[in-house]
């Protein structure tokens, strides 16, 4: 059987109007940036861009889509809600700039079995200060170079890189303990 020849993808960013046609793109809208972002249950509603002498930082306010959370203890759904709490945590850069996803961690009450717990999400692990993808790109990239250049590279701690490399991100939602 003869395999034909896959077209090879141009380097040259100005053959992509022969390549992409108008009709495989998608309009601009509220949830354009939520589905770049891969961040699911919440929702992008503000931003502001933060520079300094070497870094630019792009600040995303974020609001919950849901009000109501699964209690994990009993399964049911409860919209009894008795504390917010301030987070921001570090996600993937986004137009080369370092972005921090700023939102409100949840407490709730259940309705049925009355047990407290907080809202979980999927994209970030419980007292984490970055989103799994961010963790999982910082795993990758300590791979191929050493602890103390990432962690220079990304304004972060060696302790916060050591602490990613203890856990292997292996995809949103699931991290497996490094042994």
């Amino acid at each position: 059987m003869k395999l034909l020849p896959t077209p090879a993808i141009p380097k040259d960013a100005s053959r992509a109007a022969k390549r992409i046609h108008s009709s495989q793109f998608k309009p601009v809208t509220q949830e354009s940036l939520n589905t770049l972002l891969n961040l699911p249950g919440i929702r992008v509603t503000h931003f502001s861009i933060e520079m300094n002498d070497e870094t630019t930082h792009l600040h995303l306010s974020c609001e919950h889509e849901h009000t109501v959370a699964l209690c994990p203890a009993c399964q049911k759904v409860t919209g009894s809600v008795y504390e917010y709490k301030s987070r921001s945590v570090r996600h993937l850069d986004l137009l080369g700039m370092r972005t921090i996803i700023h939102f409100s961690q949840r407490r709730f009450e259940c309705f049925v079995c009355g047990k407290p717990f907080s809202e979980r999400l999927s994209w970030i692990e419980p007292k984490r200060r970055q989103t799994l993808a961010f963790e999982e790109y910082i795993y990758n990239r300590v791979q191929k170079t050493s602890r103390k250049h990432v962690a220079r590279e990304e304004g972060l701690s060696e302790s916060v890189v050591l602490e990613i490399l203890k856990k292997k991100p292996t995809k949103q939602g699931e991290i497996l303990n490094r042994d």
